[in-house]
Parts: structure tokens; sequence; C-alpha cells
């Protein structure tokens, strides 16, 4: 794997309040958009379609090692990986991740409708 992807990767997660790395026909990856995007503004989560770039393979693989989750999404907040689609969703249902957003500082809105907390 290239040292610029493990860069690039790094990068991106540490820079945004959330990071989300999926594909552009996954509808698990859709749908954890569409319930981030509900609670959050859409500048504070920076999404990357891994199968619309050429160097998507070695960032997934590269993710897959950072993880240990094979497939996608991979949803980061502040730098650490909270899982996929299911836990995220888990999460904003629960009210936890606008708690954790919060708690780190990344100004939440109320959420959405159709987001349980």
């Amino acid at each position: 794997m290239a040292s610029s992807v493990k860069a690039i990767v790094d990068r991106i997660i540490l820079e945004y309040p959330v990071a989300v790395w999926g594909k552009s026909y996954c509808p698990y990856t859709k749908l954890t958009k569409e319930a981030l995007f509900a609670v959050l503004p859409r500048s504070k989560v920076h999404t990357e379609d891994i199968d619309l770039r050429p160097d998507g393979d070695a960032i997934q693989a590269y993710l897959t090692l950072l993880t240990g989750k094979p497939t996608v999404p991979y949803v980061f907040v502040d730098g650490e990986f909270i899982g996929g689609s299911e836990e995220t969703i888990a999460l904003l249902q629960t009210g936890t991740l606008p708690a954790l957003l919060a708690a780190r500082d990344t100004r939440m809105p109320t959420p959405g409708p159709g987001v349980t907390t």
C-alpha cells in the first residue's frame, strides 16, 4: 500500500469531526450518510465514495487493516472508528452519537425528523 493512501486517509479522519468512507452504490453507505446529515451540517461530515476513486481499492485495504472491518461504510468520529451503518444508526437512535459529538465540541443541532433519540 502506498504511503500516500495512508496519509490521505489519516489526514481526512483527523481533519473532520465525522468522516465516512463508503461506496456510491451501497445502500448502507447511503443510509448512514442520510442519517448523519439529518443531525449534522454537511460541513461537519466528510464523505468519500471509494469506488469512484482510482486508489479506492488501496484505500479500502488500508481501512480494513485499520479497523478490522472489510466492508463499507467506515465511520470515524473525532478520529476514532465507531463502526459501520448499524453502529452509527444505533448511536443516533439512542442519542449517544449527538452527545459524543457535542462532548467533542462539535456543534450539534436538534436531531431532524425521523431520527429517534
